[in-house]
């Protein structure tokens, strides 16, 4: 009988004794968007609509850091100078820096539908509130701007 009771417990403190680090760190309390994310997305169609034939896959990159700054990359891939020349302005005018945070006084690190205020350094516009929304597993951030949402994976 004792050797049955112990063999409960040792399995009992194997079956326990895993790493949580899969959370990402939500049952400590840190907030889900912190750290970087990365989407790729193809906007050829929105482009064929003007009459372009050639592929347009813009790279983002967003950076959200514990002390509520962060910033974006934006890289515009085509063959097409025209394109190119659309976004130039926007692109040599350098990548936002801005600043976050999340809305909720007691924020619950486990829900995957969060709420940021996100404001970019230099704009004078009121900020808006974004609905952020995270699959279960907290490994992809999807930002709605209309019925299409860019999803972001968290590198």
């Amino acid at each position: 009988m004792k050797k049955i009771i112990l063999l409960l417990i040792g399995l009992t403190v194997i079956s326990c004794g895993g790493n949580d680090d899969d959370d990402n760190n939500l049952s400590v309390g840190i907030d889900p968007i912190i750290g970087t994310w990365k989407a790729s997305v193809d906007q050829s169609a929105d482009f064929a609509a003007l009459g372009f034939t050639d592929s347009v896959i813009f790279k983002i990159s967003l950076n959200f850091n514990s002390d509520g700054t962060g910033g974006q990359t934006t890289e515009v891939e085509t063959d097409n100078s025209l394109i190119l020349a659309l976004f130039e302005e926007e692109l040599e005018n350098g990548n936002p820096s801005y600043n976050w945070v999340n809305t909720n006084n007691s924020p619950d690190f486990s829900n995957t539908t969060q709420f940021y205020i996100l404001t970019e350094d230099g704009d004078d516009e009121e900020p808006d509130v974004s609905e952020i929304n995270f699959n279960s597993s907290f490994t992809e951030l999807i930002v709605r701007e209309s019925d299409d949402g860019f999803v972001f994976i968290k590198q």
